[in-house]
């Protein structure tokens, strides 16, 4: 783990690419998802915004500050996020965040893609107009992109059953608040415009969800 020896100590211590997108996570019904409009064509090939390419190439040879200075510059408007039209900014951006910067695979867990790249993380999740929206945002993404990682390979339900490892670090290394982090587990909707299907939710919060916030609790007993 090389590039975040930058940014404050843990927190304890001291709203990939998608053609393996998992056959559970349906696309929302457009009439009650105002925030993403798609095609008629159930055919279309799901593509990306050409702006998660141009972040993907930058993860790795910019410091937080330039690559905050690009997402900013990209900005979000007439976003494409999961082959769909996305009008909310922070999901948008979000969505370019873990799209670009987390790059799980067979050999890297989600949890060591975190640890990794937690300073950028941090800068990308930081400012905003409402902090809170801003992380509630970056958790729906974060859940978006562990359910669409490749199935067949196994690696979605590897990264599913240890979920509770990401969680723990994003508490860890403050990239979001606790009170962002209550509020997800609470929240079965929380990425619902981001097509994750109310099964996968409900499964990822009584499983690793409960279990960060049994190790939180019991931290704090």
């Amino acid at each position: 783990m090389s590039e975040d020896s930058s940014g404050s100590g843990p927190h304890g211590a001291g709203n990939g690419g998608i053609s393996g997108a998992a056959t559970t996570a349906t696309t929302p019904d457009r009439r009650t998802n105002p925030a993403i409009s798609s095609s008629d064509d159930e055919d279309e090939e799901v593509g990306e915004d050409p702006r998660i390419a141009k972040l993907y190439g930058l993860s790795d040879k910019t410091s937080p500050e330039d690559y905050v200075a690009k997402l900013d510059e990209l900005g979000t408007a007439g976003a494409l996020v999961l082959g769909g039209m996305c009008t909310v900014a922070e999901t948008a951006r979000m969505h370019f965040v873990a799209m670009s910067l987390l790059d799980a695979d067979e050999d890297t867990t989600l949890a060591q893609c975190i640890d990794e790249k937690r300073a950028k993380l941090k800068a990308a999740c930081a400012g905003g107009a409402d902090p809170q929206v801003r992380f509630a945002a970056f958790l729906a993404a974060l859940e978006s992109f562990v359910l669409h990682l490749d199935e067949d390979e196994g690696q979605r339900e590897a990264n599913v059953a240890a979920f509770d490892q990401s969680l723990k670090l994003l508490w860890e290394w403050e990239i979001v608040d606790e009170e962002a982090l209550r509020t997800w587990q609470q929240d079965e909707r929380a990425a619902r415009y981001l097509q994750v299907a109310a099964a996968d939710a409900i499964r990822l919060r009584e499983g690793p969800g409960q279990a960060f916030l049994d190790w939180v609790d019991a931290g704090e007993s």
